[in-house]
């Protein structure tokens, strides 16, 4: 538990305006170093607030590289409510994740999503060692095989006892799933674009995938979730859009 988060609180409500992404990278790393100790190697920042593309109410994703086996995630709540966002901090052994930086490990490799996000620079470093220096060029890394994962994907997101089941998700994560996804087919051709670029861009690399109407929703509500949060018709249309999203590209990777 964080233990001087009374204190903490008081410093940035007398603070107030700050450099809330600076001051937020700052007090995760100090809570992440201090919950790992000597284990700890690296925190590098994923998603949207890795590369700025993010909203106010944006989570904070990361991941803390340790040495030896993972210990429990550690624990963030404190700082969720300080900046009234969701903070997730997974713990990976880097290990286990070397052999898919080299391009040693087959298309069943979980991290090589990830390998290829680092090597777009969808990444970046908050503390400790700077690790994406291990992740091959992206040339190298999109001469790999990509169709079998994406497949894989697309069966984690619907098979129910999946642990990615998307339906088990809350419907934010409904509109989220969308975008995320088309981000990562933009990946798997080598392109990253912001998020308003999305559908053009996807319209353009994948032109017999018709879901340029479904990603402009999906942003839509990204952008307007904390106003239509409580609508049960919005959120019944996000499942709904979720599930004509997924239909599509059954159809179009023949999942």
């Amino acid at each position: 538990m964080y233990r001087d988060f009374t204190a903490l609180m008081k410093q940035h409500l007398m603070k107030k305006p700050f450099k809330v992404a600076d001051q937020m990278d700052r007090d995760i790393l100090q809570s992440v170093r201090r919950q790992l100790g000597r284990d700890f190697v690296s925190l590098i920042a994923v998603g949207s607030r890795a590369t700025g593309d993010c909203l106010p109410d944006s989570d904070y994703d990361a991941l803390a590289f340790v040495k030896g086996t993972p210990k429990t995630d550690p624990y963030t709540s404190d700082l969720d409510r300080i900046y009234g966002v969701s903070i997730g901090i997974a713990v990976k052994p880097l290990a286990g994740w070397l052999p898919c930086f080299r391009g040693h490990a087959d298309h069943s490799c979980p991290h090589d999503f990830m390998t290829l996000a680092f090597s777009l620079g969808k990444a970046r470093v908050v503390g400790g060692r700077n690790i994406l220096k291990l992740v091959p060029p992206v040339k190298e890394v999109l001469k790999r095989d990509w169709k079998p994962r994406l497949l894989e994907e697309y069966r984690l997101a619907v098979t129910p006892n999946s642990p990615t089941n998307v339906f088990r998700r809350e419907p934010r994560r409904h509109v989220g799933f969308i975008i995320a996804q088309c981000e990562t087919l933009l990946l798997t051709k080598g392109v990253s674009v912001r998020k308003e670029k999305l559908p053009v861009t996807v319209k353009k690399y994948f032109k017999d995938f018709h879901v340029d109407g479904l990603l402009k929703k999906a942003l839509w509500r990204r952008a307007h979730w904390p106003e239509i949060s409580a609508d049960p018709k919005q959120k019944k249309a996000a499942l709904a859009d979720l599930k004509s999203f997924l239909e599509k590209y059954r159809v179009y990777f023949g999942a």
